[in-house]
């Protein structure tokens, strides 16, 4: 390929190199094998080019796009791989060589900790009870990550002590973590691949539900039980809404719009993240809700939550 003349080198002159149909490069004066290329589509990147001793072969390497990585972190690349030439190391090993020491470094829990910083935490609601699941598996904390293999997680998920159901969401917990290890490229292999999507056991969905007359003596014995009015609200509220209790429990004043009978819960709170709105149509427990509300006004100070 034609190799441009080569002139001085500025940040300026790089930014008004023209764009031509066909790609090109231009030499970086002073800086034997730096290369800039310059695409058809305007993006620019820097490139290394060398030869091992006895061959003829042109060898490449990407340096980064500009201005991700700019002239002066270009030079510095050039340098260290002239460098690695001259001990007679061909740089594109090396920096193979370094990958694979890098992901050999990498243990358990500190892979565990970059992905509840760097994945779970900035993605996830539950990045809470991702972190608790994950600390349970002691005996890997001082393994490296990519040593752990499917034996090992399906004897780990098996060894839980809980039910089926609770051994597949912890699995789902534990592959994510692996399939994110490999996009980021920490670990070569997902040790998960091959796997069944529930190693824990199949499950058997729940059939089980309330009839109508089971639903009446609920409903009997929660008003017959006056210690804990709050709770016996919400669980009725829990029956005529068909809401998670968790999202009952959590009810917000500034989310009520009583006058309406309209409760809006925020997509934040939601599984689905978006906003969905309840009608609150049981009297009795709209009264409680508002009862609530007003000691919550004079008496909160600011507090959020409706119930105690």
């Amino acid at each position: 390929m034609k190799v441009a003349k080569k002139r001085s080198f500025s940040f300026t002159r790089i930014n008004k190199l023209p764009v031509k149909d066909s790609q090109y490069d231009i030499s970086v004066p002073g800086e034997p094998g730096l290369f800039l290329r310059i695409y058809p589509s305007g993006q620019k990147s820097f490139r290394y080019g060398y030869r091992l001793t006895g061959q003829t072969r042109l060898h490449w390497l990407t340096l980064g796009r500009y201005p991700v990585v700019d002239l002066d972190d270009a030079k510095l690349k050039a340098i260290e791989y002239r460098k690695l030439l001259a001990t007679g190391v061909d740089p594109k090993q090396w920096l193979v060589d370094q990958q694979q020491s890098k992901q050999q470094e990498v243990n358990w829990t500190d892979l565990v900790d970059l992905y509840i910083e760097r994945y779970a935490r900035p993605n996830k609601k539950s990045w809470k009870l991702d972190k608790r699941v994950l600390a349970k598996f002691t005996q890997w904390k001082k393994r490296q990550a990519q040593s752990i293999s499917k034996t090992d997680i399906s004897d780990a998920i098996w060894s839980l002590s809980k039910g089926k159901s609770y051994r597949n969401r912890v699995y789902q917990i534990v592959r994510k973590v692996f399939s994110w290890a490999t996009s980021e490229g920490r670990i070569p292999n997902n040790p998960c691949l091959g796997l069944p999507n529930k190693p824990g056991g199949v499950e058997v969905p729940r059939e089980r539900v309330l009839d109508e007359h089971e639903i009446k003596a609920v409903w009997t014995a929660l008003g017959e039980d006056s210690s804990y009015t709050d709770a016996v609200s919400m669980l009725k509220l829990v029956l005529v809404t068909l809401c998670r209790p968790g999202e009952i429990r959590f009810m917000r004043v500034q989310d009520l719009d009583l006058d309406n009978r309209l409760w809006t819960i925020p997509g934040e709170f939601t599984k689905t993240s978006q906003p969905h709105t309840v009608h609150l149509s049981y009297l009795e427990a709209v009264a409680k809700v508002s009862q609530r509300q007003k000691l919550s006004e004079i008496y909160g100070g600011g507090r959020q939550l409706l119930w105690r």
